[in-house]
């Protein structure tokens, strides 16, 4: 494996961890003073991604993540594989198969939670969105280092 590979996933490695960080801020910080004075502005960022619905939010120690269950799940899993993508230098087949899974089972429960339960249910959307966030940052990250290796051999 090569330098710039590996670079190249610390960086979006870290980039994610920034983004899931901001979103769990007044969680980690136990709505302390930082926190509370950037809030407005993470929520600018996380309002262009999420619905916010409080009642969807998972709620730790009397705070709130900033994005809703499933989407926690989604770029908790997209963090996931990340750290393993550092951890492990094999060349992973194109999983556009498990995505198709993922896409499915993600699309059953949308379709269970909002429109034929009369409850939400967190757990399974942040379940979901985990296996459907991993799934897709493989694809993605595959795609953008196919593109790179295709670019450098030409």
């Amino acid at each position: 494996m090569n330098y710039h590979r590996i670079y190249f996933r610390l960086i979006i490695f870290f980039s994610i961890l920034t983004w899931c960080t901001g979103f769990t801020l007044n969680v980690l910080t136990n709505g302390s003073e930082v926190s509370a004075a950037s809030i407005p502005l993470l929520n600018f960022f996380y309002d262009n991604v999420c619905h916010q619905d409080e009642d969807k939010l998972i709620s730790l120690s009397g705070f709130n993540f900033l994005v809703c269950a499933r989407c926690s799940g989604i770029y908790f899993g997209a963090l996931i594989s990340s750290l393993f993508l550092l951890i492990s230098f094999k060349k992973k087949e194109d999983p556009l198969r498990i995505f198709s899974i993922a896409s499915i089972i993600l699309f059953a429960d949308v379709i269970l939670n909002n429109f034929l339960l009369s409850s939400y249910n967190k757990i399974s959307a942040f379940i979901t969105g985990l296996f459907f966030g991993s799934v897709c940052f493989l694809i993605i990250l595959n795609q953008i280092e196919e593109l790179n290796l295709t670019k450098a051999k030409s």
